[in-house]
């Protein structure tokens, strides 16, 4: 009986191992599959709006648009000097003034984005300042998003060698302690009244 339910249970433990195995080897799948469209989904983002890196892009770009002010700044500063010792039409001053709108259109570039391709910098600071907060929350999610699906890959795929391993393991269910074995002095029946009950009521029938 004791051999019986063991191989019971070891025949019903490798059956849930299968079963278990399967699942796991579809949800993998299923998760292998949401894994390589979030991470398109984020390199698409990266690629089409140049987010390598918000943070730092962002401070990067605010240290450029700083530069980019304090120039814009000395230029206005020699433009007024230059108005007051120059007339109108002196090409110094007009070189000036020339220099302060390329300041000033580099600046609003910056801060809203270029107007046209011809203007963009194609580069990774080329990101308009402006919607710096919205991208950084979308490029957040996206992230996020690739994470959950990367850790839940991993944690399946752990679970699924697993399921492969209890699929296969053939180990005993039951531990005896005391193994069965015949007794050395028969207990039942007993052999002497037996023989003795049957000599005595062969004599009285007789």
């Amino acid at each position: 009986l004791i051999s019986t339910l063991d191989r019971f249970n070891r025949r019903v433990q490798n059956q849930k191992g299968r079963e278990f195995s399967g699942f796991l080897e579809r949800r993998l799948a299923e998760t292998d599959s949401s894994l390589s469209q979030a991470q398109t989904t984020l390199r698409k983002f990266q690629e089409s709006h140049r987010a390598i890196s918000l943070d730092l892009q962002s401070e990067a770009m605010i240290k450029h648009l700083a530069e980019q002010k304090a120039l814009l700044t000395s230029a206005e500063i020699e433009l007024e000097l230059l108005k007051k010792t120059l007339y109108p039409d002196h090409p110094g001053l007009l070189r000036k003034q020339m220099e302060v709108r390329e300041y000033r259109n580099k600046l609003k570039s910056i801060e809203d984005g270029a107007s046209n391709q011809a203007d963009s910098m194609l580069s990774a600071l080329d990101i308009p300042l402006s919607q710096i907060p919205n991208l950084s929350l979308q490029f957040a999610v996206l992230t996020r998003n690739a994470k959950i699906q990367e850790l839940t890959y991993e944690l399946l795929s752990q679970q699924l060698e697993m399921a492969r391993l209890q699929e296969h393991r053939d180990t005993p269910t039951i531990m005896v302690l005391d193994a069965a074995r015949p007794p050395e002095v028969a207990v039942k029946p007993k052999k002497k009244m037996i023989v003795s009950a049957a000599f005595l009521l062969s004599f009285i029938f007789s």
